[in-house]
């Protein structure tokens, strides 16, 4: 390998591309599911369930139209509240993204912000 190599996957090219894709295609049949199972639950979310989904669109609202706020609220909730919102953080763009919030939104950016990391290089 060249000295002034700065990457240390030996892998070809058309390796790397396909894991890229491979990723990809995981990450939108995960979220082509949960558009599926939620779309089909009968289910009343109750208690903790429905804690974090409550929070999840005013908290992006409050990121859009006033962000020292929403990093003020933000801090308070962390040394304040038993819930606090730091969950809710890594959702916020996904959250604008998709629009208003609702039951898939919420579960379309959970799936779509926690399951990348689980596709590791080898």
């Amino acid at each position: 390998m060249p000295a002034n190599s700065s990457s240390t996957d030996t892998r070809p090219r058309s390796c790397r591309a396909y894991a890229i894709l491979l990723s990809a295609l995981a990450i939108i049949l995960a979220n082509g599911f949960v558009v599926f199972f939620v779309k089909s639950e009968h289910y009343i979310y109750f208690w903790d369930y429905t804690n974090y989904w409550n929070r999840y669109g005013p908290t992006g609202a409050l990121f859009v139209r006033q962000p020292l706020d929403a990093l003020t609220s933000l801090v308070w909730s962390i040394r304040h509240a038993d819930y606090n919102l730091l969950p809710i953080v890594p959702l916020v763009p996904v959250e604008i993204a998709l629009g208003p919030y609702d039951s898939p939104s919420f579960s379309l950016s959970r799936t779509s912000t926690r399951s990348p990391p689980f596709f590791r290089r080898s």
